[in-house]
C-alpha cells in the first residue's frame, strides 16, 4: 500500500487555534471567525470562512494569510463580507489556493484585490490608495520560494531580525540567522536575566535580544 504523500511544511498543520493567537497577536475570536465562518441560524444565513484550514489546525500558509486579513482588518470601513468575497474573486483570477500568501497575489494580486474591495464597498480612490498602501507594507514582511508559495514571514517588519520559517524550528519565531527561539529568549527574561546575559549565552547582539522580546504578540481585536 502506497505511503500517502506529505504535504509540503508550508501547508503541514503545525499550529493549534491558540498557538496562532499566540504567534500572530491576533484575537482568539477573530482567528476561529476567519478559519470557520459563522454557521446558519434561523435569523441570518451561514459565512464560508476566508482562511481554509489544514484540518483542525493551522497551517504557516495559514498564518501569513492571518498576518495580511489583520493588515486589511486595521484599515476603517473594511467590511469582513467584502474582504471575504475580494479573496475568492481574487482566488479565481488567479487560478491559485491561498491567494494571500503567493507571489502572484504580491505581482498581480494587490491590484485585484483593490479593484474589487473598492467596487464591493464604493471606496473613493484615495481609500484604495490607501489599502495599496496597506498591502504593499505587508508584503514586504513575506519571503517566497521558487514556488511562488510564501516561505519565510519576518514579524518586524522591514528591520528582519525575527522570522517564522516552517523549516526551522516547526515553524516557531527564531531570530534571524540561527535556530535560538524568541520563545525561550522571552522566558529566560522574565525569569530574571538581563539582556546582556541572553546576549553573551546565545551570542547575539542586545538589538536581536531586544527585538526578541519586543515581538511577542499581544493579541488585538483584528
Amino acid at each position: 500500500m502506497p505511503t500517502p504523500k506529505r504535504p509540503p511544511l508550508i501547508d503541514a498543520p503545525a499550529y493549534t487555534l491558540r498557538e496562532a493567537t499566540r504567534l500572530t497577536g491576533i484575537s482568539f475570536g477573530a482567528l476561529h471567525a476567519w478559519s470557520h465562518g459563522a454557521p446558519a441560524t434561523s435569523r441570518r444565513r451561514g459565512t464560508p470562512p476566508i482562511i481554509q484550514l489544514a484540518g483542525n489546525h493551522w497551517s504557516f500558509t495559514n498564518l501569513v494569510e492571518a498576518h495580511a486579513l489583520r493588515a486589511l482588518r486595521k484599515m476603517h470601513q473594511l467590511q469582513l463580507e467584502a474582504i471575504r468575497k475580494a479573496v475568492r474573486f481574487v482566488e479565481e483570477q488567479l487560478k491559485v489556493k491561498h491567494p494571500l500568501a503567493t507571489v502572484e497575489f504580491k505581482t498581480d494580486g494587490v491590484h485585484l484585490f483593490v479593484d474589487k474591495f473598492g467596487k464591493l464597498i464604493n471606496a473613493s480612490q484615495d481609500g484604495q490608495t490607501a489599502m495599496r498602501e496597506v498591502l504593499e507594507q505587508y508584503l514586504r514582511q513575506v519571503v517566497y520560494g521558487r514556488d511562488g508559495r510564501a516561505a519565510r514571514l519576518y514579524l518586524d517588519g522591514e528591520r528582519r531580525l525575527i522570522v517564522i520559517d516552517p523549516a526551522i524550528r516547526f515553524g516557531r519565531p527564531v531570530v534571524t540567522g540561527t535556530s535560538v527561539p524568541v520563545e525561550m529568549i522571552v522566558e529566560r527574561f522574565d525569569a530574571g536575566d538581563s539582556i546582556d546575559a541572553l546576549a553573551a549565552d546565545y551570542v547575539l547582539s542586545k538589538e536581536q535580544i531586544e527585538e526578541a522580546l519586543r515581538s511577542r504578540p499581544k493579541a488585538d481585536a483584528a
